[in-house]
């Protein structure tokens, strides 16, 4: 089963070790903020048995059996009767593998990927599970469709964009999210995030750093995105000597009908030797930038979607040196030939 990859929706991404590259270590913030988090992730194991448990009951239609599995405060807000019949108007839990995907979003929160059955309809549905110890036990608390972040309302791009990994994946999560490129575009900023992905990882709670692109330009309420985020594919960090993924800038829209559809290869430079990337596209135009001191650079392109879609892959990474000379080091797959 497919999970999700990302806070608004699913994004293809490639995950493969790179080897022979001296890559750029993360500042010790973020080094921290990724151990801790993987840390508190591996501590779970109980409250994720709980969530297991009750979510197998749920599946079970044991109702009265998961309505034990409360904390005393909802079993008085919530009586056994008033419990199933939420459940059951939510629809049929299954969980499409045999077993729920779950992952932690933080000490008292985790989430848990679900499909719902209802009028002959199928929906996956992602629960945020709270819980509270009682008598040395793990209780339900309260299940939502969105985590719970005590953070106060974002006042700047990033800050909304943390918020949103919050909601998302869980706080835990939010605490690795930091700012690796910023940059004005047109009127707006281009803004690309390092962060860590629970969905992403190749074996529970191990996982490794990406990179998403946000494009978005200030309004009188704050922010208004208009590229970027979900739409597309992601860069692994850490993983390569440059690693490049594609995203739309500008698509469509009646706020940007006057305005041609952009799009964008966005590469992340682990490697402090590279100097210079160029990208060849599968139309063969080639795209090269400086990127000495960079750890990230963006490459957009003008693009009519409606005469064909662009290819979400280069047809060539090529990386040169200080002094112009080729470098052979690892990149990010390319489109196959």
């Amino acid at each position: 089963m497919m999970h999700r990859s990302l806070v608004l929706g699913l994004l293809a991404l490639t995950l493969l070790l790179g080897t022979g590259c001296a890559l750029r270590q993360p500042d010790d913030g973020a080094r921290a903020a990724d151990a801790l988090a993987q840390t508190v992730a591996r501590d779970t194991g109980p409250q994720q048995t709980v969530v297991r448990r009750y979510l197998d009951l749920i599946e079970a239609d044991q109702y009265a059996a998961a309505w034990q599995m409360l904390t005393p405060e909802r079993q008085q807000r919530q009586s056994v009767q008033l419990f199933e019949a939420a459940w059951r108007a939510l629809g049929q839990v299954e969980y499409g593998t045999g077993v729920p995907f779950l992952w932690p979003g933080a000490v008292d929160q985790i989430g848990a990927e679900v499909f719902l059955l209802k009028a002959n309809s199928v929906a996956r549905t992602d629960l945020a599970m709270s819980l509270a110890p009682v008598g040395g036990a793990w209780r339900i608390a309260a299940e939502r469709r969105e985590f719970v972040v005590d953070d106060p309302l974002p006042t700047s791009l990033p800050a909304e964009f943390r918020r949103g990994v919050g909601r998302g994946y869980g706080p835990l999560w939010a605490s690795t999210v930091r700012v690796i490129d910023r940059e004005p575009f047109e009127d707006g900023q281009i803004i690309i995030y390092r962060y860590l992905d629970p969905l992403l990882g190749s074996t529970p709670h191990v996982t490794a750093p990406i990179a998403m692109l946000e494009y978005a330009r200030p309004t009188a309420g704050g922010w208004q995105a208009l590229g970027g985020g979900a739409i597309g594919t992601l860069a692994a960090v850490d993983r390569y000597a440059v690693s490049c993924a594609w995203t739309w800038l500008r698509f469509g829209g009646a706020a940007l009908a006057d305005q041609p559809d952009l799009a964008a290869f966005y590469c992340i430079v682990a490697d402090p030797r590279v100097a210079t990337v160029e990208l060849v596209r599968q139309d063969g135009a080639a795209m090269g930038q400086d990127v000495a001191g960079q750890q990230a650079v963006v490459f957009p392109y003008a693009w009519d979607f409606q005469s064909k879609w662009p290819a979400q892959q280069p047809r060539a990474i090529h990386l040169f040196d200080a002094r112009g000379q080729p470098l052979a080091l690892t990149t990010s797959p390319v489109a196959p030939p």
